[in-house]
């Protein structure tokens, strides 16, 4: 069971899972200047060169885990893979629904365990070889086939049966069973006539010999580890080319450090993960040419919880507690957590409670539930939820099992996220 508290600013965040989960806070830009994620959208403030070049200079306070598509797992690093590759499908930024991105059109068989997907003729690798249906093909075979590349995007080929290129235009992926994401596969294509050549996946971290070769809007041309990242323009890309020359990811060891280059100059852009606490939103508020961004936002925070793991083979590995397993308590935990204060105190308003995994700004997807569905805040239930599991209270007044030991949780939170580590301590109290 899980709630959430959706940003009221697109903050880029990571994937958790179950429980809880509350956002906000803003995004701080300079006037005029537009999300990384549109590269093809209206011209920002940007520093423009003595040869008249412009380039968008972008702060981030999180680090890129790897350059290679196969291994990443960080938003930053798997938010440049989006401007480097192409996918098969795209989202429209209105509603969230599946536009042609590599492929130009999709189409099931009637039982849906087959996928047709047609593809554009017109896009083409940095290198100027065309990008065809083989790559495609090969990109998904070898995740398929390869422990090492299936690291970042494996769970979306578990379930693939065959994928084959009977032409440089066409797709085609026969599945075990129906799967609902075939529209929205979030793996990007790579040139197989660069990675083929490429050996241990599990090691290749894609960030040694610049220019990569691509096919997404930008083109990666320098990093430096915990440092920066830089792009150039692909004038070739098949949308057009992008309202501006280079971009650059600048890092910075937290927020503090971004706001204070955003005011020197030193930057444009101030993107949001972690998300700008309310504080040092306010600070920026009437900056001069500074603009900041408060508004509904496609992400959430979420507290996960671990009951324990096992292998494939049945092993128990980790150090989960087993009291979570129990749906009472996973019930009682949701119950005993005061959203409304999470909201109020930690992000002072910027932020509203949501249902689901989906925040509310999905109005076509976001779910509601009922009032005999919804687990609302009440302490005086969970308590009883905890005393129907077995977990009473002894003469100290703590919780404890039939084993007779007390019921405590860990809480882990993100050191460099100071709205993670807020919410943390009211958690504790509770």
């Amino acid at each position: 069971m899980v709630t959430r508290v959706s940003s009221r600013t697109p903050r880029p965040g990571r994937r958790l899972r179950t429980l809880l989960a509350s956002g906000a806070a803003a995004l701080a830009l300079t006037a005029g200047a537009v999300v990384p994620g549109n590269p093809l959208g209206p011209a920002p403030s940007e520093a423009r060169a003595d040869d008249g070049r412009t380039t968008l200079t972008v702060a981030v306070a999180q680090s890129v885990d790897s350059l290679s598509p196969f291994l990443a797992q960080r938003l930053l690093s798997t938010s440049i893979h989006r401007l480097m590759y192409d996918y098969l499908t795209n989202y429209d930024a209105k509603d969230n629904k599946a536009i042609p991105g590599l492929a130009t059109a999709w189409e099931p068989s009637a039982d849906k365990l087959t996928w047709t997907y047609t593809i554009r003729p017109d896009s083409k690798w940095s290198d100027g070889q065309q990008a065809t249906a083989e790559d495609a093909a090969w990109t998904f075979n070898k995740m398929m086939t390869d422990e090492g590349a299936a690291t970042s995007n494996g769970s979306f080929v578990g379930n693939f049966e065959k994928v084959t290129a009977p032409s440089k235009d066409k797709l085609v992926i026969r599945l075990k069973e129906p799967q609902a994401t075939m529209a929205a596969l979030d793996v990007p294509i790579v040139p197989r006539h660069v990675w083929e050549k490429v050996g241990d996946f599990s090691k290749f971290n894609n960030d040694k010999d610049f220019p990569v070769v691509g096919n997404g809007p930008f083109i990666l041309t320098d990093y430096k580890v915990d440092s920066f990242v830089k792009l150039k323009a692909n004038k070739d890309f098949w949308r057009g080319s992008p309202k501006f020359d280079e971009l650059v990811f600048r890092y910075y060891k937290d927020q503090d450090a971004a706001v204070a280059a955003l005011r020197k100059g030193e930057v444009s852009f101030v993107a949001g993960s972690p998300s700008l606490t309310p504080a040092q939103s306010a600070s920026l508020e009437n900056a001069p040419d500074i603009k900041v961004n408060d508004a509904p936002g496609r992400r959430f925070f979420a507290l996960a919880v671990n009951p324990g793991a096992r292998t494939k083979d049945g092993r128990k590995f980790g150090d989960g507690h087993p009291a979570l397993l129990d749906q009472k308590v996973r019930h009682a935990l949701f119950m005993a957590v005061d959203r409304r204060t999470i909201i109020d105190k930690v992000f002072q308003g910027h932020a509203v409670e949501g249902e689901g995994y989906i925040p509310p700004r999905f109005s076509d997807y976001f779910w509601k539930p009922s009032a005999g569905q919804k687990l609302a805040y009440d302490p005086a239930k969970a308590a009883a939820l905890l005393d129907e599991a077995g977990y009473r209270r002894n003469g100290a007044g703590k919780r404890v099992g039939k084993d007779g030991k007390p019921l405590n949780f860990r809480i882990l939170c993100h050191a460099t996220d100071p709205n993670d580590k807020a919410i943390g301590k009211y958690l504790q109290e509770w």
